[in-house]
């Protein structure tokens, strides 16, 4: 499966924290229905201490999850979002939550973004002076730090790794390996590894006619190819793909114009899509929940598109999932919740996430985790 995945020596603090789990009948919204399918959503809860949480990514084995919490103030870190891990020892015991902070160089921020079912996990931080900087916490809990720039956007069960430096795509035989750089389209150009695909590699490149999803395939030991797929269309960014699901599915977002308040743009309208193979003519719209505003994740195994579309309020984002182009299902939120994100999906059909359910008009993140039927 293709996935998007949209980040020891010291004393961890654990708070192994109850599991609400809320059977939900999903219900359609936008055009077409959910036909009645029951969509379980699972409160995790958050590490002792913090405010919210939200989740980024699962593992196939359903016993890690990764995302960030949010504390305020403290002597040593700033009031924001830090890196925050569940686990439990098999898939239907209780969730424990933990604290990564005293597992990194002190930063200001971050966020766990991938996990395996070996347990590794990549993090992504900002320190102090507003640098970013990416680290790996393996199996065996050894904290390794990427070199300046480099990014990760995929992970796999060996501990292979993808992702890129400075418009350049690399791939890590390991987290303690140095990357390899793939060949690119042509001299100059530039882009990104983001997701494996068997033993191949899909990712984005760009050439004088524009930009490409492109596959690279080993030819020897620290040797690849690179193939063109598809032309991306202008002013469309690709967010998952899935080329072994019907049609050879591609999810996508439109910037369909500019947002603006008070005269001054602070965006795109962006529109979510689906194009299938052979990818002619331009990528299908998506329906929503109400207006026009959305985004695309990940594509799963069966072609079903994950993402969010802006509630009937015209200001809330709702998570959903499209089992088909043109039906739309709401993934259930928890009791009281107003809005929700959805992350990470995983082999079984698990999405990480995170719904809102305000305190006294406060917002108030739950990290959770949908199961689809």
């Amino acid at each position: 499966m293709t996935m998007t995945k949209n980040f020891l020596i010291a004393t961890l603090a654990f708070a192994t924290l109850a599991v609400s789990l809320v059977a939900v009948a999903a219900k359609g919204g936008g055009t077409g229905g959910g036909g009645g399918s029951t969509i379980r959503v699972e409160d995790l809860g958050r590490p002792a201490g913090s405010l919210s949480s939200s989740a980024s990514a699962i593992n196939d084995a359903a016993t890690v999850v990764v995302g960030f919490a949010y504390w305020d103030v403290t002597v040593e870190y700033p009031n924001s979002n830090y890196a925050a891990r569940w686990t439990r020892s098999a898939a239907s015991g209780a969730w424990q939550a933990e604290d990564l902070r005293p597992l990194l160089p002190r930063h200001r921020t971050s966020r766990g973004t991938l996990v395996n079912n070996a347990g590794t996990l990549v993090i992504s931080t900002e320190y102090m002076d507003s640098t970013s900087h990416w680290f790996v916490i393996t199996s065996s809990g050894e904290v390794l730090a990427l070199a300046p720039g480099e990014a990760v956007s995929d992970l796999d069960d060996s501990d292979q790794m993808l992702g890129g430096r400075a418009d350049r795509p690399l791939y890590w035989p390991s987290p303690s390996a140095p990357p390899l750089e793939l060949p690119m389209l042509e001299p100059g150009s530039g882009g990104s590894a983001r997701w494996f695909d068997g033993t191949d590699i899909l990712g984005t490149l760009s050439d004088a006619t524009g930009k490409w999803l492109v596959r690279w395939s080993p030819v020897a030991v620290g040797s690849w190819s690179v193939t063109r797929v598809a032309q991306l269309p202008v002013s469309h960014e690709l967010s998952g793909v899935s080329l072994g699901s019907p049609g050879g599915r591609l999810a996508l977002a439109h910037c369909a114009g500019k947002l603006s308040f008070v005269g001054t743009v602070y965006g795109c309208e962006w529109r979510a899509e689906v194009w299938d193979s052979p990818y002619a003519g331009m990528p299908k719209y998506l329906p929503t929940v109400a207006g026009v505003h959305s985004w695309t994740g990940g594509v799963m195994d069966d072609g079903t598109v994950l993402g969010v579309s802006v509630a009937s309020n015209g200001v809330d984002m709702l998570p959903v999932v499209w089992p088909t182009p043109t039906t739309l299902v709401k993934l259930p939120l928890l009791s009281g919740g107003k809005s929700g994100s959805a992350g990470g999906i995983n082999a079984f059909r698990q999405v990480a996430g995170a719904v809102d359910v305000p305190v006294k008009g406060r917002s108030q993140n739950h990290a959770v985790v949908w199961t689809l039927p």
